[in-house]
């Protein structure tokens, strides 16, 4: 299998020796350890190290039983990570756990480590926030802007027009 590094502007292509299973589990044992993994990162890591077939899950299964992978674990650590520090809603944080192959039932538990009262207070910052900043000719223009930034951030839409409602747009 070959590699491309992109050096001064050209590509080149160097051989990669596929690493052996202790070496791969090694590598993967401190790759878990820095930082919560999901199963499908850990499975896109071994490809890059070219480990292929067999060979895959049977790390997997290994990372899993040492306790280095657990999706529950993850989707706890992501949505806690994502809420806390990046002030997504739930919409945005589902979306993305599942684009990383979290199971709907370890999905709903991290998404569980969502306080609600947090929740609803991180969105009205993040409204009125957003409404003392933000430009337009008038005040169905500037409530139009906060509505579009708050559903991007990926809060829900009924509460977000509920949130809204709350605030004056007039200048």
């Amino acid at each position: 299998m070959y590699s491309g590094i992109l050096k001064n502007n050209t590509l080149k292509f160097k051989k990669q020796i596929p690493l052996t299973l202790e070496e791969a589990l090694s590598k993967l044992q401190y790759y878990c350890a820095y930082q919560e993994r999901c199963e499908k990162e850990v499975v896109q890591k071994l490809k890059e190290y070219g480990i292929e077939g067999d060979m895959i899950w049977e790390i997997i299964e290994l990372l899993k039983a040492e306790n280095y992978l657990n999706q529950q674990r993850f989707a706890e650590s992501f949505v806690r990570g994502k809420f806390n520090y990046k002030k997504w809603g739930r919409v945005k944080i589902r979306k993305f756990l599942k684009q990383k192959g979290v199971n709907p039932a370890e999905m709903a538990i991290g998404l569980a480590e969502i306080d609600e009262t947090d929740y609803w207070l991180t969105l009205e910052r993040l409204a009125i926030e957003k409404a003392q900043i933000v430009k337009g000719k008038d005040g169905f223009d500037k409530k139009q802007k906060v509505y579009r930034f708050l559903l991007q951030k990926g809060y829900e839409v009924f509460l977000v027009q509920e949130i809204l409602k709350t605030i004056d747009f007039m200048e």
